[in-house]
């Protein structure tokens, strides 16, 4: 809490914008992402994982993530999930999304009637990034790029894996990589300042 206030504090008198919080950011995955119990009780472990948050950046999220890691040891898929989706609500803020949300397969036709072919029958889970309604991004330059695991609607994109798969590892670096590029996106029709 001290080195916040004075993070806060120096930032403020350099001049520097203030990190905001991404808390208007809906993240829900398809894992459980929590420190256990078993975690928390270790010495010193609460305040090491309250370093994490708020973090300044994904990166920066993924480094805290890992020296975490290198001082209590291996964390617990529920802890490494808590990271990503750190990692994913700072992308999705960028990106100008509003929301990134477990999905379905199965509700396809309720989200989105274009979306519901062959991948709705198959009850597979992948996550949705919504959009504002004038967003005005290009989505189908999205889709084409990362084309075995997105799908686009007007206002969502639906990044979920391959055919017989479950979210993994490779599923998770997509999703980065596809929350990357809407914000790349987003940067891009923003002015710039004269």
């Amino acid at each position: 809490m001290y080195n916040r206030l004075l993070e806060q504090a120096v930032r403020s008198l350099q001049g520097r914008p203030m990190a905001e919080l991404p808390a208007q950011v809906t993240v829900s995955l398809p894992q459980a992402s929590f420190l256990p119990p078993a975690t928390s009780g270790r010495s010193s472990s609460g305040c090491a994982a309250t370093r994490i948050w708020p973090p300044a950046s994904p990166s920066r999220a993924g480094a805290e993530g890992e020296g975490l890691a290198d001082r209590f040891g291996p964390m617990p898929p529920e802890a490494e999930a808590l990271v990503f989706s750190l990692r994913v609500r700072l992308l999705a803020v960028a990106a100008g999304a509003q929301a990134v949300e477990t999905w379905r397969g199965e509700a396809g036709p309720r989200l989105a009637p274009g979306i519901a072919g062959a991948r709705a029958v198959s009850g597979r889970v992948g996550a949705v990034i919504q959009l504002p309604s004038g967003h005005g991004q290009d989505l189908e330059v999205v889709a084409r790029q990362f084309r075995a695991y997105v799908e686009t609607s007007p206002t969502r994109v639906y990044c979920l894996p391959p055919p017989g798969r479950s979210p993994d590892a490779e599923w998770e670096d997509v999703l980065l990589r596809v929350l990357r590029e809407l914000g790349r996106l987003t940067r891009a029709r923003q002015p710039v300042p004269a």
